[in-house]
């Protein structure tokens, strides 16, 4: 299965922030130089948060508001992508699987809904990986699993510089064109 430029659409949760519980859509653009080497030229997600229990526990016995707590809105990403495992099994001894494993580092670009509008931007770097099945030539099933370390300002230079850790765990088909 050669892979040339993907398009792919994801479902993922961002279970991490104790406030908020982040339901997204991911849609992702790759370009795959060979069986290697890949670019995801620009990864796309928005999040819709709901409050966590913390939160609601916060907000009846505080009175600390839910907007009052800043939550990841959109995240934008470009990775360098590395696929270092490709095989194939039997399911069942009538059916061949074929799957990769890939690894992927880069940038990351957030928005926040944080009063405050510098520290509604946050920028950091971002590190994951995935697992790929071929359902056919032009079509895959994803699993990806990253992680971001994003801040509003230099942290330790800049007082009061946020800096947030998000997770997220996403599945989704991606299409094939060319290759």
């Amino acid at each position: 299965f050669k892979l040339g430029t993907e398009i792919a659409f994801e479902g993922a949760t961002l279970p991490l922030d104790p406030f908020n519980k982040g339901l997204g859509g991911t849609a992702r653009l790759t370009f795959h130089f060979n069986d290697f080497n890949a670019w995801e030229v620009v990864s796309a997600t928005y999040t819709y948060n709901l409050n966590s229990d913390l939160a609601n526990q916060l907000e009846k016995n505080f009175g600390i508001q839910a907007q009052q707590l800043p939550g990841l809105l959109l995240m934008l990403e470009s990775d360098y992508v590395i696929k270092p495992f490709y095989g194939k099994f039997a399911l069942a001894n009538r059916t061949l699987l074929y799957q990769e494993v890939y690894l992927c580092a880069g940038a990351t670009a957030s928005y926040w809904s944080d009063p405050d509008p510098v520290r509604a931007l946050r920028y950091g770097a971002n590190v994951g990986g995935g697992l790929r099945f071929f359902l056919a030539e032009w079509a895959s099933l994803r699993f990806d699993l990253r992680y971001a370390a994003l801040a509003s300002e230099i942290p330790l230079v800049v007082k009061g510089a946020t800096l947030d850790g998000v997770l997220y765990l996403g599945a989704g088909l991606a299409f094939n064109i060319g290759g």
